[in-house]
């Protein structure tokens, strides 16, 4: 009996088998990107055919390459933008506060000031971070956006001043280390960002005690502070070639990693390969600028539409977690590609901190980016969002309008692209809740309450909490969905 039914399974395989043969005989041409490729009687392509498939190769991994390269590309939007500033040195630190320059972030709280500063370990030998008492939230991350450290409130001395050092990949820690914090980076370029929570009171304070300078020059530092001044500088990946130029540029600074080896190979076709100069052909150019307009669609998806089932907030409300990833970037058999992708699209900068699990201490953040029937926010509709009473919150809560194109907040001409519990002349209801309008005008009386939208222009938001309670990690305190105002 068994021997029969094994015979009637390898008859029904190579029928399978001979149905597959002779679908590939029959077909005439393959698609793809680059035009039909024909195909012969046995199902082979002549030498044209085969340069389209190489095309396709290249442009497939290209694809995926700009998706893989999401958290670099956005850090080198970062440092980019320090250089626009001013913060030319390699370790000068820049101020940015207020809607003319913390727009030009991606995804920025426009209630709080930054303090930021990017550097290359390998070219200036440890740094020393001094971070001053007060009420600041920091955080240290690689070139990659993987998690290095966090201080202020919600790193281990608990808004106490405390002196870091920071090594990059094969630096030891140096003689003299002891009564500092010290910590390593697994990239030559890292980032560290302070977040002044209390900018009225401390703005003209705290910055100027947020200190970085080499180890080496602990006796006698010089460190020094930008404000950021003058024309926005826009820090989101670029959809065309520059995105390619951008990636070659962390490509030549940084160490290999070994995660990332096979990617490398994937790029060597196309142009990019470590230690050569990048002089595309107009072949790799058609191909790369092309991947990544598609690349761009492929992160837009990841994040703005997830497929990610997980990361709702509660399921009456489409609110949704944006930072899924984790601080490394990796699990027991794999690292997280889609989940860095769907946050460093939209967001950089990760940290527990920012994903917390302790009541009253850190942030959380929610995104809506499309209503109850799947359509984009759009500029020229009115909105309403409903945030009811007792928001489960130690500090503030604010929501920020973004615009999808940039993922940085929308200029709308009236300096203002957020409302937070600490907005003045915020209005509540008798129950302690408020209502939030978005759209081209106000509702009669509830300026206040209201962020300007710009008709043609598709936008989403976050909603945060920060030092989150009891009624948010219970999911008891509702977030009801952003409505179309009747």
């Amino acid at each position: 009996m068994r021997a029969k039914r094994t015979q009637n399974l390898i008859a029904a395989a190579l029928v399978g088998a001979l149905a597959l043969g002779t679908t590939a005989t029959q077909a005439e041409d393959l698609a793809t990107h680059f035009g039909p490729v024909t195909l012969d009687a046995k199902g082979y392509p002549d030498q044209k055919g085969i340069d389209t498939i190489y095309d396709e190769i290249d442009y497939q991994r290209a694809c995926q390459a700009y998706v893989w390269a999401l958290p670099a590309v956005g850090m080198e939007g970062q440092f980019l933008m320090q250089k626009h500033f001013g913060a030319t040195g390699p370790y000068d630190t820049l101020l940015l506060y207020g809607a003319d320059t913390v727009g030009g972030m991606l995804t920025p709280n426009t209630s709080v000031g930054y303090v930021v500063t990017m550097a290359n370990l390998l070219e200036t030998g440890p740094l020393v971070l001094e971070n001053p008492e007060g009420e600041t939230v920091g955080l240290l991350m690689d070139y990659w956006q993987r998690w290095i450290a966090d201080f202020g409130l919600t790193g281990p001395a608990q808004g106490k001043a405390e002196k870091l050092l920071i090594l990059g990949p094969g630096q030891e820690v140096p003689a003299g280390a002891e009564g500092y914090r010290v910590v390593r980076s697994l990239t030559a370029g890292f980032l560290h960002a302070t977040r002044i929570l209390n900018p009225q009171k401390d703005i003209q304070t705290l910055p100027s005690k947020v200190r970085m300078y080499p180890f080496a020059d602990r006796a006698n530092p010089k460190p020094k502070l930008v404000i950021a001044r003058g024309e926005t500088f826009l820090m989101t990946q670029p959809v065309s070639m520059a995105y390619w130029e951008r990636l070659n540029d962390i490509i030549q600074r940084e160490p290999v990693e070994e995660r990332d080896r096979l990617i490398y190979a994937m790029l060597i076709p196309l142009g990019i390969e470590k230690g050569k100069p990048f002089e595309p052909t107009d072949r790799q150019r058609r191909i790369l600028e092309a991947a990544a307009t598609m690349g761009n669609q492929m992160g837009l998806a990841i994040s703005f539409a997830s497929r990610d089932t997980t990361s709702r907030y509660r399921s009456d409300a489409s609110w949704r977690f944006p930072l899924t990833v984790s601080p490394s970037q990796r699990q027991q058999t794999h690292d997280e590609l889609d989940q860095r992708a769907d946050w460093t699209y939209e967001a950089y900068g990760v940290s527990p901190a920012m994903k917390t699990n302790t009541v009253g201490v850190g942030s959380v953040y929610f995104g809506a980016y499309r209503d109850k029937d799947l359509n984009w926010f759009e500029g020229g509709q009115n909105y309403r969002m409903h945030v009811p009473p007792n928001a489960p919150m130690k500090q503030f809560w604010e929501f920020t309008v973004y615009d999808l194109d940039t993922r940085t907040t929308i200029v709308n001409h009236s300096d203002r692209s957020g409302i937070s519990s600490r907005t003045e002349g915020l209005k509540k209801n008798t129950d302690g809740s408020v209502d939030l309008f978005f759209g081209p005008a106000a509702p009669p009386g509830q300026e206040s309450n209201w962020v300007k939208t710009n008709p043609g222009e598709y936008w989403f938001a976050y909603f945060r909490l920060y030092a989150p309670t009891e009624a948010y990690f219970d999911r008891s305190w509702p977030l009801p969905d952003i409505e179309k105002a009747k």
